[in-house]
């Protein structure tokens, strides 16, 4: 079993050097929602799993997660992806399906918008940075008036967004 492990392993880190996830964040004022889509390669989806819990989530097309794999993916990710409208609160989201090729696994998720709607904002993201430290997560903001790209790596984990204005970066690092 450790064998089969180091060898998928192994198999795994030869297969894309590059390290990346594409997130689309789709605000709604109009339906008061934020949709989130996040993209991984699925042969790094479930090795971040597996090295964080050492449980084997491995997605298959048309079957959906086990509650205990769903539970997992959500604990992740409401600490790897975090929407806040201000210091004090944060949007929850919650998974409402995924998609996959032979490559790729799309989750989704949806939160409501705080009262007031939701133009500035601060986001986190450090989404597989547990796994490679050259990891980078494109993100794409968009809500109906403006559409923003982030880039986040290990050094830029945190910016507020200013939907409608120029983007400030809040620090690195946290």
């Amino acid at each position: 079993m450790i064998l089969h492990h180091l060898l998928l392993f192994i198999s795994l880190f030869f297969c894309h050097p590059l390290h990346v996830t594409i997130t689309s964040v789709d605000i709604n004022h109009a339906q008061g929602e934020i949709s989130v889509s996040h993209k991984f390669f699925t042969d790094d989806f479930s090795l971040l799993f597996f090295h964080l819990y050492e449980v084997n989530i491995i997605p298959e097309d048309n079957v959906a997660f086990t509650e205990k794999e769903l539970g997992t993916i959500e604990g992740y990710m409401s600490e790897a992806f975090v929407l806040r409208p201000d210091q004090d609160s944060i949007v929850t989201f919650e998974y409402t399906g995924k998609d996959q090729n032979e490559d790729s696994v799309w989750l989704y998720f949806k939160g409501e918008l705080p009262e007031g709607g939701c133009s500035n904002f601060i986001l986190t993201n450090h989404i597989m940075f547990d796994l490679y430290f050259d990891q980078t997560n494109l993100v794409i903001v968009a809500s109906e008036d403006d559409e923003k790209g982030l880039t986040f790596d290990w050094e830029n984990r945190i910016f507020n967004v200013e939907l409608g204005m120029r983007n400030r970066e809040l620090g690195n690092g946290n």
